[in-house]
């Protein structure tokens, strides 16, 4: 199971954006909808590891907000702050790595170990067991491009800290874009093609292929796939 858990940065000091952000995410397939927890957080539960990578890179382009990934057993309820296990427990763990400096991007994913159940090691209470997974996700690093090198995929916070970086890669992409290369992406997004997009934006069919060269477009969907598979693949499933 994977769950998502978000903060708002700087809450303190400006808007309320979490309507903003449950309007962003509003689409995104999920086992639990996105909700407010308590003051500016947010948390779901995705369907699958493609709509938690969405997720993820929807609020990256909104900007403004920690992210944080948790992978590992859980046991829903109604909802997704009243739901438990260890995947919460990872989320929370995350999402307080990504508001710290340890990270190049304000996003985190935390995995539990693969295959199994809710153990000493977490509390689904609250966040008894990170002092664990920041050991052993220090371990997990210095192994992380040999993981992914070899034939099997890495699984719990080894695999963790190996899907991280590359995550941080689209995220680093998309934050990148400028509004009016996502005017161009919004629409090719639907299927128009790059002529009608140039007819709808007013400008030239070249510099429809120029934004969407300079974006990073078509390398970006084509490794979507291949990275939700590893996250996927982080709880051994």
């Amino acid at each position: 199971m994977l769950v998502i858990t978000a903060d708002q940065e700087g809450s303190r000091h400006g808007v309320d954006r979490v309507p903003e952000a449950l309007d962003v995410l509003e689409g995104v397939p999920v086992l639990l909808p996105f909700v407010r927890t308590v003051g500016d957080e947010l948390q779901g539960v995705p369907e699958d590891a493609a709509a938690a990578l969405e997720a993820c890179l929807r609020l990256v382009r909104l900007g403004g907000w920690s992210i944080g990934v948790g992978v590992g057993p859980g046991r829903l309820a109604s909802t997704a702050p009243e739901s438990a296990g260890e995947a919460f427990v990872r989320a929370r763990a995350a999402v307080e790595r990504a508001k710290g400096r340890t990270v190049p991007l304000p996003l985190a994913i935390e995995a539990a170990p693969s295959g199994g159940g809710v153990g000493p090691d977490a509390d689904v209470a609250g966040t008894a067991g990170v002092a664990g997974t920041a050991g052993a996700r220090g371990r997990a690093e210095r192994g992380s491009a040999e993981g992914l090198a070899g034939r099997e995929v890495p699984t719990g916070p080894a695999g963790a800290a190996a899907v991280e970086p590359l995550v941080h890669l689209l995220a680093a992409v998309v934050a990148a874009r400028s509004d009016t290369a996502w005017r161009v992406l919004d629409l090719l997004a639907t299927g128009t093609t790059g002529v009608e997009v140039a007819r709808e934006l007013r400008i030239s069919p070249q510099a429809v292929s120029k934004h969407r060269r300079a974006a990073l477009w078509d390398t970006e969907q084509a490794a979507r796939p291949v990275v939700a598979r590893l996250l996927a693949a982080l709880d051994g499933r």
